[in-house]
């Protein structure tokens, strides 16, 4: 019977849950105009005026499909997969919960996606480890 890596088990599964969240939002950022967004929450009418939402939706998008490449990766890949699709993906939690400190309605939007993004920071430098591991 073949032995399962738990570690690697887990951490393909957490950058799976930051690609998947990360995949559904940025289809509604790109799919919806603002004027749509702002019928689901006036948070995003105040968004639009400091960064284009279809924007940072393309942003998520591509970093969630780097996130989920890197799961099919092994080493110096996996690392510049990781480091840049939670580069991309951190930045766009990071200043949707920046954002949203104004303007949202509940207060968890903020501290969410702050989390998030701080997380996204963490793994990439963690990716920046195992890149400096490997050279």
């Amino acid at each position: 019977m073949r032995k399962i890596n738990t570690t690697d088990l887990m951490s393909n599964l957490l950058l799976l849950l930051l690609a998947v969240t990360g995949g559904i939002r940025s289809f509604e950022w790109i799919d919806k105009t603002v004027d749509e967004l702002e019928e689901i929450s006036p948070l995003y009418t105040k968004i639009s005026l400091y960064f284009d939402i279809q924007t940072m939706g393309w942003f998520m998008l591509i970093g969630s499909f780097l996130l989920i490449a890197a799961m099919f990766s092994d080493g110096k890949i996996y690392a510049i997969f990781v480091i840049l699709g939670n580069s991309l993906s951190g930045f766009i939690h990071v200043l949707f919960g920046l954002l949203s400190v104004s303007g949202a309605e509940m207060f968890t939007t903020y501290y969410i996606n702050l989390s998030i993004g701080i997380i996204q920071f963490i793994l990439v430098a963690i990716g920046v480890l195992i890149l400096c591991k490997k050279q």
